[in-house]
């Protein structure tokens, strides 16, 4: 029997509980053991197998993140340092200073941040809102094969239009509506010192509401001086370079549409007027041009006149051709000699394309 008070087991002829002294009431004691063995029959339940295991997946990923954290501190303390030497190099012709350096471990790039470099012996001071390097190799003088990629970016070069930067032009350039320019470059080129190979990818330089000229070309035959002993043998080698192929790309950004807002100004004139009257210049030129070539550069650059988007001169001769045999193209010939080449033959045999 059990007790309705404390739920103590007492025997069953039992008047007074043994443990608490409570009257027993045989009712009472069956309802308390119907309790007692339902409660008898409660287990504890097991511990849930998707609590563990994301349990574990949080460790797991703290301790990844910690990782992370103390390499990426490490490499931006390396990267900082190694900065700081390369700019101990420079401190002959200029004083340059920077916020911070982060390293990206996932893009794997270097961040500079906050660049101020004010070259020696004047009072300006450019600034450079960030470095990014992608991709930077040294050259190792001990080795006869280099293969060299270097991929960088400078973002956000703070220029002031003013007469220390651009002189008498820097009001010209002012009425065009520019006060200050935040220039971009980026590059990425390789050199091949086995094959005497230079591909320039990429060469993008310009700023935004301005325009962006794109270079990119290709040439061999071509050895890279690493000291001074043989900048002279570069220099007397150069018309020996061989052009493989080469663009230029002019991306325009508002810069066209300014000059000729300024310039139908100037006349007295609407800009739409002054569009109509450069194209028909220009039309002049192409009845007047004795050369395909002419005529179809200058059609094309009718186009980007009345749509200012992007124009390009491509250079892609059928055979990788030296300078020297270039020159002779341009090169007059002397008294009493023919030309050697003729000029006109140029285009044709660069394989020269201008596109809008």
């Amino acid at each position: 029997m059990f007790c309705a008070e404390c739920g103590n087991k007492n025997d069953a002829d039992a008047r007074f509980c043994e443990s608490c002294g409570n009257g027993l009431d045989k009712s009472e004691s069956k309802k308390v053991g119907k309790w007692q063995s339902i409660s008898s029959q409660i287990t504890t339940p097991p511990i849930n197998s998707n609590i563990t295991r994301n349990i574990v997946v949080g460790v797991v990923i703290i301790v990844l993140l910690s990782f992370y954290f103390g390499v990426k501190s490490y490499a931006n303390n390396v990267a900082k340092e190694e900065v700081n030497k390369v700019i101990a190099e420079t401190v002959k012709y200029a004083d340059i200073s920077f916020d911070k350096v982060r390293v990206d471990l996932f893009g794997l790039d270097t961040r500079i941040k906050g660049i101020t470099i004010s070259p020696n012996g004047t009072e300006q001071k450019i600034r450079i809102d960030e470095i990014i390097i992608y991709d930077y190799d040294i050259y190792d003088k001990s080795k006869s094969n280099n293969k060299l990629h270097n991929r960088f970016a400078f973002k956000g070069i703070k220029i002031t239009i003013d007469k220390n930067n651009f002189g008498n032009d820097a009001e010209k350039i002012k009425t065009l509506g520019y006060d200050v320019i935040k220039a971009d470059i980026e590059f990425d080129g390789e050199y091949n010192e086995k094959e005497k190979e230079i591909n320039i990818k990429k060469l993008r330089i310009g700023a935004d509401e301005v325009g962006y000229a794109n270079l990119k070309f290709h040439i061999s035959n071509i050895e890279i001086p690493t000291d001074s002993e043989n900048i002279f043998s570069f220099i007397f080698g150069l018309p020996e370079i061989k052009i493989h192929n080469a663009r230029f790309l002019y991306e325009d950004d508002s810069l066209l549409p300014r000059i000729f807002k300024v310039a139908a100004a100037e006349e007295g004139i609407e800009v739409d007027e002054f569009i109509k009257k450069l194209t028909y210049e220009i039309d002049e030129e192409i009845d007047q041009s004795d050369t395909e070539f002419t005529k179809t550069a200058l059609e094309e650059l009718k186009k980007f006149v009345n749509d200012p988007k992007k124009i390009s001169i491509t250079l892609k001769p059928k055979n990788p051709t030296s300078i020297k045999r270039i020159l002779k193209f341009l090169t007059a010939a002397p008294p009493g000699r023919e030309k050697v080449e003729d000029p006109k033959k140029l285009i044709e045999f660069l394989n020269i394309t201008v596109k809008s």
